[in-house]
């Protein structure tokens, strides 16, 4: 993965963890066809869920042997312990990078994730 173009917000040495965030500017293209997929993940085809993988991947730098699933604001990709998240928040969209072993499923919202995860 190209590091350049994500910040580390998170070091977490005690459960080895690390959270990057993306800081370039996401296209307002791929913004919109995030956003759509998020709010219709039930009912959007393969091909746009194929779509948004392959984004993902280039945004990170990855391949596309993840799988997905939505919280209540993110669109979430996972492979291993690598964690993608489409994080829809206060009118703007980013991307989260995460290395490390922890349960993902976080029901209530991405900053509850970011801080359980920084204790």
């Amino acid at each position: 993965m190209n590091y350049s173009n994500y910040d580390l917000i998170i070091d977490n040495a005690n459960k080895q963890i690390k959270v990057y965030k993306y800081n370039n500017e996401i296209d307002n293209e791929h913004k919109k066809i995030f956003k759509e997929t998020w709010e219709n993940w039930e009912t959007v085809n393969d091909d746009t869920i194929l779509n948004v993988k392959e984004l993902i991947a280039k945004y990170t730098d990855n391949n596309l042997n993840i799988y997905g699933y939505t919280t209540q604001d993110t669109i979430t990709f996972v492979n291993g312990n690598i964690h993608y998240y489409i994080v829809f928040e206060y009118n703007d969209i980013n991307i989260y990078y995460i290395e490390g072993t922890y349960s993902s499923v976080v029901d209530d919202s991405f900053e509850i994730l970011l801080m359980m995860l920084s204790y």
